[in-house]
């Protein structure tokens, strides 16, 4: 087992349930709304009809692959009038305060340009800046430990959506993370569990 985990015994007692990213992999705040244990089913679970993984944050994190392999795609956003994408915005707050409904930026089209790709397996880390571009990907069952830090209050995530499509979390596609069954998603947990013991 991971020196930093709680045992499976220790994760049911904690406050918070595990839920449901957008982005289909499982959060559980392991004690604290700044430490998670994330977790992508190896068939991956439908969370949405329209998909937007292109993301930033308001803050920085660490991230350690227990289990399985993760990809990690950087993007950097520019203004362009064919671009295929526009820039929509979510809440969030140090205290852990998630606002899902999403609105878009502005008028302005974007495009994205990869400028880093990498894959980590079981036992690599990373560290990632805020307010950059970025895509998790996935390989088989795959858990990671993640840590933020550097919160900027001030700021607001943001999404990279298709023209042509209104995400699922705006006002017209609400998404909740707390919308699937628990015993599903704890079924997940007890096997990565299982396998990193």
């Amino acid at each position: 087992m991971h020196s930093g985990l709680p045992s499976y015994d220790e994760l049911h007692a904690l406050p918070m349930p595990p839920r449901m990213h957008p982005n289909g992999f499982i959060q559980l705040e392991l004690g604290s709304r700044k430490r998670r244990l994330h977790i992508w089913p190896e068939t991956p679970m439908v969370t949405r009809e329209v998909e937007t993984p292109i993301h930033d944050h308001i803050f920085g994190f660490d991230s350690e692959v227990l289990l399985g392999r993760l990809g990690h795609f950087i993007f950097d956003a520019e203004a362009d009038p064919a671009g295929p994408y526009h820039l929509y915005t979510a809440g969030c707050s140090a205290q852990g305060k998630v606002n899902d409904h999403l609105v878009r930026i502005d008028d302005r089209r974007y495009r994205l340009e990869q400028t880093e790709a990498i894959w980590l397996d079981a036992g690599d880390t990373y560290r990632f800046e805020p307010f950059r571009f970025h895509e998790s990907r996935h390989e088989g069952l795959t858990a990671t430990i993640f840590q933020i830090h550097d919160f900027e209050e001030t700021g607001a995530t943001r999404i990279c959506c298709p023209i042509d499509q209104v995400p699922d979390n705006s006002a017209k596609k609400p998404f909740r993370r707390d919308g699937f069954d628990p015993e599903v998603l704890w079924a997940q947990i007890e096997r990565v569990y299982r396998l990193i013991s």
